[in-house]
């Protein structure tokens, strides 16, 4: 009987670490981006 809830409890656990590192990388690559796109707008204002 308490077999399967823990397997259940495991499962929902996995998909949910695996959503949350799913959304830490795309928070990460969009961070990222924006970073490098605020290196070139002042690095264009330093040549200036």
């Amino acid at each position: 009987m308490r077999q399967p809830i823990l397997k259940k409890l495991l499962e929902t656990r996995k998909k949910l670490l695996t959503k949350m590192t799913a959304c830490d990388s795309l928070i990460w690559l969009s961070l990222e981006t924006a970073t490098k796109k605020n290196k070139k707008v002042v690095d264009k204002h330093l040549n200036i």
